[in-house]
């Protein structure tokens, strides 16, 4: 498992056995399959989708509510057994799936953010009690109150490095503690946030 674009874990292609064959499993999320090549004539593409596409914000965030699998496109020839599911003409190619396998779209090329990010809500939404515009919107409040956290903080550390008296050093504290739990807050939203009530969930 690696990491890829905005701390989205990716996992290997091998991790997609069974998500592939709906009548056998459900997946837990829905899912993304990305197939790059280390081809010279794909190269521009890629660059572009890597760069630009799956580091567009709205993707980014999205992502965190799928499951991300990579593989090597040009292992999947008409032989192998998952190419009637993401099988194609042009790398690199991202297909998105439902939790329950159903495949919702295929992107080759030059994939733009607009086009996967519309793949990517259509398959939240079919798993999801979730408006996921609404929810990235209030993701990225949550991440503008953890940066000005993170800068309040920092402006603390540097305020511990004068001589305080004792009473400039319990007020630090305090508002250190207050810091803290205001930050405990927000990374609980955030948990709540990314882990929204699944559809038909008892």
């Amino acid at each position: 498992m690696t990491t890829g674009a905005g701390g989205t874990e990716v996992q290997d292609l091998s991790s997609a056995k069974g998500m592939l064959r709906p009548s056998e499993q459900q997946a837990d999320k829905p899912f993304i399959v990305y197939l790059t090549s280390t081809n010279e004539k794909f190269r521009t593409a890629q660059d572009v989708v890597e760069k630009t596409t799956l580091r567009d914000e709205r993707v980014a965030i999205s992502a965190k509510f799928l499951t991300m699998i990579k593989g090597e496109g040009e292992a999947i020839t008409k032989t192998h057994p998952y190419y009637q599911w993401i099988g194609g003409k042009d790398l690199p190619r991202i297909v998105v799936f439902s939790a329950a396998g159903e495949k919702i779209g295929k992107l080759e090329g030059r994939a733009s953010p607009s086009k996967l990010f519309a793949l990517m809500e259509k398959a939240v939404s079919r798993h999801y009690e979730i408006d996921l515009e609404k929810a990235i919107k209030d993701y990225q409040k949550i991440l503008t109150e953890i940066d000005k956290l993170s800068v309040l903080k920092d402006a603390l550390k540097e305020k511990q490095k004068d001589k305080l008296t004792a009473s400039e050093k319990k007020k630090v504290e305090g508002e250190q503690a207050a810091l803290d739990e205001k930050e405990k807050e927000l990374l609980k939203e955030e948990e709540v946030l990314l882990n929204p009530k699944r559809k038909n969930a008892a």
